[in-house]
């Protein structure tokens, strides 16, 4: 008897009601279920496009635009940020972090930057 083809990422399982049921799962990217039986055409074709897709990046669908939150995502993940010393960077992410925790959207940003007052600040 042939080997069957063992495809990456690919999760199978049987539900609580007995239904076979196959996801994409790679780290990184939204899981995706897929139709079909294991290796027929319907399920090469969703495989491939979802291992052609883009990764999505952790936690974007809980990010609000124009929020604290989302500046410091974009700041984590700028050039900028990755170049710093280690020891710079852990200074950097404690500062920010006490930001993100108050929920700040940037149209209120101008109004109550103290930096000096949150450096002292226990959370």
């Amino acid at each position: 008897m042939p080997r069957r083809k063992r495809y990456p990422f690919v999760q199978h399982f049987t539900d609580r009601n007995g239904r076979a049921r196959l996801y994409f799962r790679k780290p990184g990217f939204p899981r995706i279920p897929l139709p079909g039986p294991y290796g027929g055409p319907e399920f090469l074709v969703a495989y491939y496009a979802a291992l052609a897709g883009n990764p999505d990046e952790i936690g974007s669908s809980r990010t609000i635009p124009r929020s604290m939150n989302a500046l410091v995502v974009a700041y984590y993940a700028s050039a900028d940020f990755k170049s710093l010393r280690p020891s710079s960077a852990r200074v950097y992410r404690n500062i920010l972090e006490r930001f993100r925790l108050r929920g700040i959207f940037l149209d209120s940003l101008p109004k109550l930057v103290n930096l000096k007052a949150l450096q002292h600040e226990v959370p």
